[in-house]
């Protein structure tokens, strides 16, 4: 590709008289050049003389046009050339396959034709626009040639060739983006729909907080709108009670689906709302959320929820908490949790469990626990959290954080002890103060200066050079101070800006040069590299830097420099060849005089052997004369040798060489310096020679070459005369001045009086001369000062240029066109080659987070791709350049400069760039289509999460009633194995009543949505079940009918409790009615035989039974008058009652009331006060000798146990099952068969258990979902 032999030799063969060349200049970078080569008679022989003119920028111009051209055919997006009056002029392919239309039927419209919603009249207005803000963007529709239309987004950009005015407009289809964002509507109003219709509250919870909850949530919390739930931390509408289980719920729910569990919510009100919760893991807005699905189940799970929310809940978190949980009384441990039993490495409770309290207590702390427990007793306060060591029963001792407070466990006073192993973090300590240690070592040892700053630059601390250079004795003095303060205090506002610069930007600065002033007075210089500090969520808190003293190297580079400037200037300008050879012979270093001597560039001779160079007859002396100064280690002086010209003639080269030493002495070469002494070898010879060659040269040169002395033209060559359209002798003493176009003369002048003072003037320089008809010619002059005739003159060589300068006019205006376009072109753009960016349009820069070029240009592309693609990038490169074929479009990740990535979907052909193989890359941002994709696939990820974790069935079916969709609550509702199994099926088999179909149909045509009505379902074996049912339509965008979907509620259990409650209400009416019927026959009776007795009876002892039974009698009436109430009230359902008010309402002076039945409430019918009433009154009655009735109440594993006892007679082994019967007893009473029956109402039962001689027990077990701890309470 260098070699320009080649190139001459080949169009010599082939009888060119013009070829082009690409070499490399001086510092290795390439060019072109155009050769025309002119042939003549030299000697009698063929001669050609070559000229040689660089073509670089046209050639590059020449390239990038190229890009640009391809960036327009190859771009996927339709590119439209337009003029002002909106007709098109040129179309790229990607438009015609869009719209459907031919190049030429296109570029017989109007652009605003295709745009069936554009108004033509307002046309005048947006060329204004455009031509005001020269780049315009438009969102609108464009109609294909088939009548279909297609959504599209318009980037236009305004360009100006002198008095004509286009837009160059770029046209991407984004139908597929504009459905994509329709089908995430339709998806977001469908999952709004089924979400807002569903009988349980819906919430989604992100980082803890609430971010949605639908409408029957919102009821549900006893809101009317969403907003006040919006933003409040989940845990928050948790009862306080349940915080701690629910809060670790959260905080793993992002990570796995969770099983169903009760909770207690707080409405609005402060009420208390008994709920069944399930939460599902899910993404909202690319980031983990939860869903919550919850279900108020207050009426339903009272009893079961308050249970919960006591024992079961405390056990389980006492059983599952992370730290270890003793509780012991009177010196010995009564209970060890799970986490204890782990801590001391026991088997089971059993081993820590009957021990002593200081049993895994270490001998050093034991008194000091002693103490502890003592004051808690007498004080009962609990101590704080404080560092204790424990035994394991393996010997190993623990340390642990530990506190402790009284509790009652058991009913009994007992201390409850918490502790948490932390020797973990204890050792991890240590080994953190340990490395610290080690750091801060390192930090005052190192030859950096270290610091680190918070955000308004005020000193958090740095190392001991650092405090040395500020002129601090310590560290720690610059702590709270700013660089105002110490003694670089001259450049502080400088140290400050990078500070805020780097704290802005969030980007660290490395490895630059600033200075520093001491404090006796000096000036340093740093090298300095400064990183924005941070907190753990990634927020820059200040500013960490580093930097070096480089004064020193800054002066050793200095002198270096300006020693090598020197050795640069004296080797540059001296008119001698320096170079270097090493022992072989072979030129490692030429000055640029050779060029001048023998005509070759300095890297042509690096390269050149130097025997093809000497002249034959001389090479053995120069062979010679290299192994002699081999052998003795010393140089030559004044050694003639003949060198072959470039242009083929010989130069005679007096030289004298050193030898060239290594640091170990050794010999590596030589180094010289030639003087060309030709002419004083050649004499007159020579110079006449010279002279013939001269004028054969001048005469037949393609560049015209003139002679001025005093502004007058003493010499012109036929080339020079026939530019200005002159001969030769009618230009020889002419005025050159007047043959100079008028408006670059004083350029010329100018250039002549510059010379003239010996001062430096252009090498080259372009003016126009007069040419042939008087039309102006451009030529490109070299200028250099000769004698003529023994008089100073002046030899000018001129080519003419006016071609290239028509052709780079126009490449110029062709390529500031087409650049504008590639510049405002929407999509990125870049070139790779050789695996590095080599260029990049401002979208590209856009794209990456690139603030210019210079930040990308010469880096690898590859560094900006996501890595999981490089593999496939490299085969896309490879084939690229292997099959010179465009590479498909492909979706990748790229990644910006803040490490960010970007999705983009890119496609590239093959480009040869700078003579290199490279790729023009194409890249569209495709983050909006994939953000939508993704939005619509979390939506309707979110429509699948809620309808598998509802606990209602969802069913939905098409218009001819054909189930479409079920979710797994109505498979396992149904008896179903799999949806699938009933997707297909006629959703009337569903209903145990097809007929219950037909009505739902019916009212849904008048009122489109029917909530809450209740029918019966049926199963698969055929079995029927109660439902409350959510129906509505399902529509079409169009509004129209495609079928109907329904949320399914069983509620069988419901429906038997309301049954029960009925059946239960039926029996008390039966039992209240005989009761009262037979009693009031036995009163009357009763009556009768008194008022006989008393008829004429005057005993005062009779008169006063009389009276006593008359009392009897209407005692007898107003517990009929009871029981007559008792029927009304038995139709009332149950509800909760504290124990402690019936004791209040029923207990007599001999009750005691034991504290652990405080704050309990059963769940019972309302005649419960009856039943302690009996129970009081037949142990008075007939205890005998009762003085005390004690009631006291045990948990037990199936519930709550109240135990009622007397100091009585006891009731014998045969009639404790009989006392419950009707009638029997002392007073054929019903008074425990009616307490019995009282009881059994809600589940509860009564037994007696008591002994003879000892007293009566009676136990009322109350079902563990029937008993609570009343809301409030402890």
């Amino acid at each position: 590709m260098y070699s320009g032999g080649v190139h001459l030799q080949k169009a010599l063969q082939e009888g060119s008289d013009h070829f082009e060349w690409v070499h490399k200049n001086r510092d290795g970078r390439l060019f072109s050049s155009d050769v025309l080569l002119s042939r003549f008679e030299l000697d009698g022989a063929q001669s050609v003389l070559a000229s040689i003119r660089d073509i670089s920028d046209r050639k590059r111009t020449e390239e990038e046009l190229e890009l640009l051209k391809i960036s327009v055919d190859r771009s996927s997006d339709e590119v439209f050339w337009i003029n002002f009056e909106g007709s098109i002029l040129y179309v790229n392919d990607a438009a015609c396959r869009t719209t459907g239309y031919s190049r030429e039927e296109l570029c017989s419209m109007k652009l605003f034709e295709l745009d069936p919603d554009f108004p033509k009249e307002v046309w005048g207005a947006s060329v204004a626009q455009l031509r005001e803000k020269k780049t315009q963007f438009i969102q609108t529709r464009h109609q294909r040639k088939d009548g279909t239309l297609i959504d599209v987004e318009i980037v236009a950009v305004y360009v100006n060739k002198g008095d004509r005015e286009y837009s160059f407009a770029f046209v991407r289809d984004i139908t597929g983006r504009k459905r994509t964002e329709q089908t995430l509507v339709e998806s977001e109003e469908r999952y709004r729909t089924l979400v807002d219709s569903s009988f349980d509250g819906i919430a989604i919870h992100q980082d803890g907080k609430l971010i949605f909850v639908n409408q029957t949530g919102v009821r549900m919390m006893g809101m009317s709108d969403p907003a006040g739930l919006i933003g409040k931390p989940a845990i928050e509408i948790i009862h306080p009670d349940d915080r701690a289980l629910i809060a670790e719920r959260i905080r793993v729910s992002p990570e796995k689906s969770l099983e169903l569990i009760h909770e207690r919510f707080l409405r609005a009100d402060g009420s208390i709302m008994q709920v069944d919760v399930a939460t599902t893991p899910c993404m909202w807005q690319g980031r983990p959320a939860t869903y919550v699905t919850f279900r108020d189940i207050s009426l339903q799970k009272k009893a079961e929820d308050a249970l919960r929310e006591s024992e079961e809940n405390y056990r389980s978190l006492i059983e599952l908490a992370p730290v270890a949980i003793v509780v012991h009384r009177d010196g010995k441990n009564v209970y060890a949790n799970p986490e204890a039993v782990r801590m001391v490495k026991a088997n089971g409770p059993e081993d820590i469990v009957g021990k002593d309290i200081l049993a895994f207590v270490s001998p050093e702390h034991k008194a000091r626990t002693l103490d502890a427990v003592g004051k808690m007793a007498a004080d009962g306060v609990g101590i704080p959290r404080q560092e204790q060591h424990v035994v394991a029963l393996d010997g190993e001792v623990l340390t642990v954080e530990i506190a402790a407070k009284p509790v009652n466990f058991q009913g009994l006073p007992s201390i409850m002890v918490l502790m948490r192993d932390i020797t973990k973090r204890k050792k991890a300590e240590e080994a953190l103060f340990d490395s610290r240690q080690m750091l801060q070592t390192i930090l005052d040892t190192i030859p950096q200066r270290v610091f680190w700053k918070d955000k308004n630059s005020v000193f958090l601390g740095c190392n001991k050079s650092l405090a040395e250079d500020a002129g601090l004795s310590d560290p720690s003095e610059i702590i709270g101070k700013t660089d105002y303060d110490n003694s670089f205090r001259e450049t502080a506002e400088l140290y400050r800006a990078d500070d805020r610069r780097v704290m802005a930007t969030g980007e660290g600065r490395i490895n630059y040069e600033e200075p520093q002033a001491r404090p006796d007075g000096s000036r340093a210089w740093l090298r300095t590299s400064k990183v924005p500090l941070r907190d753990k969520e990634g927020n820059v808190i200040g500013v960490l830097g580093t930097y070096e003293d480089i004064t020193e190297y800054k002066r050793s580079q200095e002198a270096l420099r300006e020693s090598e400037e020197k050795f640069r200037n004296i080797v540059e300008t001296t008119s001698e060849w320096i170079w270097e050879i090493d022992l072989a012979g072979h030129h490692t270093f030429s000055n640029p005089a050779i060029e001048r001597i023998i005509g070759y560039l300095p890297e042509e001779i690096l390269t050149a052997d130097i025997n093809d160079l000497v002249h034959p007859d001389d090479r053995d002396i120069l062979q010679e004369r290299l192994a002699s100064s081999i052998r003795s280690k010393q140089g030559w002086r004044n050694v003639i040798l003949r060198w072959r010209h470039k242009s083929g003639s010989w130069s005679y080269l007096e030289s004298n060489s050193i030898p060239v030493l290594a640091s170990d002495g050794a010999l590596t070469g030589f180094r010289g310096a030639d003087r060309d002494i030709t002419d004083r070898k050649n004499s007159e010879d020579s110079l006449r020679e010279s002279e013939e060659k001269y004028r054969s040269l001048v005469e037949n040169a393609n560049e015209a070459i003139a002679i001025v002395q005093n502004w007058k033209i003493v010499f012109v060559n036929k080339r020079g005369a026939h530019l200005l359209g002159k001969t030769t002798q009618d230009l020889e003493g002419q005025p050159f001045i007047d043959y100079i176009w008028p408006d670059d003369r004083g350029q010329l002048k100018t250039i002549h009086g510059t010379r003239i003072a010996g001062e430096p003037v252009p090498e080259t320089y372009d003016f126009r001369i007069i040419g042939t008809g008087g039309r102006p010619v451009w030529v490109s002059n070299s200028t250099t000062g000769i004698s003529w005739q023994g008089k100073p003159a002046t030899l000018s060589l001129m080519t003419d240029i006016t071609e290239r300068k028509f052709a780079e006019a126009a490449l110029k205006e062709s390529e500031e066109t087409f650049r504008r376009v590639i510049e405002g072109a929407p999509e990125a753009i870049y070139i790779g080659a050789e695996w590095k960016f080599q260029y990049l349009n401002p979208a590209a820069l856009r794209l990456f987070g690139a603030s210019s070029g210079n930040q990308l240009v010469g880096t690898p592309f590859l560094d900006r791709i996501h890595p999981r693609f490089h593999e496939v990038i490299k085969n896309r490169v490879h084939g690229l350049y292997a099959d010179r074929v465009a590479a498909s479009p492909l979706e990748e990740v790229y990644l910006r400069m803040d490490g960010t990535g970007i999705d983009v979907e890119v496609t590239a052909v093959p480009f040869r760039y700078m003579g290199k193989d490279g790729s023009l890359v194409f890249v569209w941002n495709i983050s909006d289509r994939k953000n939508a994709e993704r939005a619509r696939e979390e939506s309707e990820e979110k429509f699948r999460h809620i309808l598998e974790s509802m606990q209602d069935a969802y069913v939905r079916t098409d218009r001819n009633g054909i189930v479409t969709m079920v979710n797994p609550s109505a498979v396992r509702m149904y008896g179903y194995t799999s949806a699938e199994e009933m997707i297909g099926m006629p959703v009337a088999v569903l209903y145990y009543s097809p007929e219950d179909r037909e009505t739902i149909l019916k009212r849904l045509q008048t009122e489109k949505a029917i909530t809450d009505i209740s029918g019966q379902g049926r199963k698969k074996d055929g079995t029927p079940f109660w439902t409350s049912l959510n129906v509505q339509f399902a529509c079409e965008e169009d509004g129209s009918i495609s079928g109907s979907e329904g949320f399914i509620r069983d509620i069988t259990e419901r429906r038997v409790m309301v049954q029960a409650i009925e059946e239960t209400n039926k029996k008390l009416s039966l039992l209240n009615s005989i009761t009262r019927h037979d009693v009031a026959n036995q009163l009357t009776v009763l009556r009768g035989y008194a008022q006989l007795v008393e008829l004429g009876n005057t005993d005062p002892v009779v008169i006063d039974f009389m009276q006593k039974i008359e009392a009897a009698a209407d005692t007898i009436a107003g517990q009929i008058e009871f029981t007559k109430a008792y029927q009304e009230l038995g139709e009332k359902t149950p509800a909760w009652f504290r124990l402690e008010e019936i004791m209040e309402k029923t207990a007599r002076p001999e009750v005691s009331f034991s504290k652990t039945c405080l704050e309990i409430e059963i769940f019972a019918d309302p005649m419960i006060e009856r039943v302690f009433y009996n129970l009081f009154d037949n142990a008075i009655r007939h205890g005998e000798h009762v003085t005390t009735i004690g009631i006291r109440c045990e948990r037990a594993p199936d519930g709550l146990v109240i135990i009622i006892e007397d100091d009585g007679v006891g009731i014998v082994p045969e009639e404790k099952e009989k006392i419950f019967e009707k009638g029997f007893g002392k007073n054929t009473g019903f008074g425990l068969f009616l307490a019995r029956e009282i009881l059994a109402t809600t589940g509860l039962t009564i037994r007696e258990t008591g002994y003879v001689g000892i007293g009566a027990r009676f136990e009322i077990t109350v079902p563990k979902e029937m008993w609570r701890i009343f809301p409030g309470g402890k």
